[in-house]
């Protein structure tokens, strides 16, 4: 009998936590819902000329990361708060981190990680360890 409350109970929290996730993007999309998705090269634009072609291609290393669209994302967007990484473990995080390290091969301190709240802020990093 145990066992069948602890599979009832396994069963339940699952669809808790897809519906908790569900809820979770839909918010976000809903939040980005009234802005035009934009092309790597529009995407590229919003950035000084030296730093577009290092956030397109960290605009591609998040996608992983994230269950949203990120054409519709801006250089400020907050990470936890606009594209939902607040709700990913920390171990995921660290995994972007070392993504990002790896692509541009740099270290990336954790206490300058720590500080990194905006694609802008890790695009501008990367700009400077380049």
């Amino acid at each position: 009998m145990t066992v069948l409350y602890s599979i009832v109970f396994a069963v339940a929290i699952g669809l808790f936590s897809l519906l908790t996730l569900r809820s979770h993007r839909s918010q976000l999309e809903r939040r980005m819902q009234h802005r035009s998705p934009k092309t790597d090269d529009e995407f590229a634009g919003l950035f000084p000329a030296d730093q577009g072609t290092i956030a397109i291609r960290i605009r591609q290393l998040l996608y992983p990361w994230v269950d949203i669209n990120l054409a519709r994302m801006t250089p400020t967007d907050e990470l936890c708060r606009d594209l939902g990484l607040a709700r990913i473990d920390g171990l995921d995080v660290v995994g972007f981190i070392q993504d990002i390290e790896k692509e541009f091969q740099i270290k990336i301190p954790d206490s300058e990680a720590e500080k990194m709240r905006t694609l802008k802020d890790i695009v501008e990093y990367v700009a400077k360890g380049k």
